[in-house]
């Protein structure tokens, strides 16, 4: 199992639980690591064996552009992680850290959510 990360992405989104934050995009950085089944890729060097984190972002910027509205930073971070996980099978696990540098003007503070989801556990036998 590998641990991989894609740090302080930035991404613009429509994000607000007021009125007035949904006027127009707002920046937001997301930390992103994820639990990834590509121990192979430390043997072979070859990106085929391991999570491409390009086609990765790709994904998370569909998945929160496109004029999709978000009320909480908690429902941005979950839709992230959830893209991870469906991005790339061999990802069983993605926490994602969603900071709003703009969450508290008045105040110079961000406010941030950490959301873990999981690949569902098969009980097969």
């Amino acid at each position: 199992m590998i641990e991989l990360s894609i740090n302080r992405m930035r991404l613009n989104v429509m994000v607000g639980a007021y009125e007035e934050e949904l006027r127009a995009p707002q920046t937001v950085y997301a930390d992103i690591s994820f639990k990834a089944a590509a121990d192979g890729a430390c043997l072979t060097d070859d990106l085929a064996d391991t999570v491409d984190y390009h086609a990765l972002a790709a994904r998370i910027v569909e998945a929160t552009g496109g004029g999709r509205v978000f009320h909480l930073i908690e429902s941005l971070a979950s839709t992230i992680a959830q893209t991870c996980l469906a991005v790339d099978k061999r990802i069983s696990e993605a926490t994602v850290t969603v900071e709003k540098p703009s969450a508290l003007p008045g105040l110079a503070a961000s406010a941030s959510a950490t959301v873990v989801c999981a690949q569902p556990v098969s009980h097969e036998t």
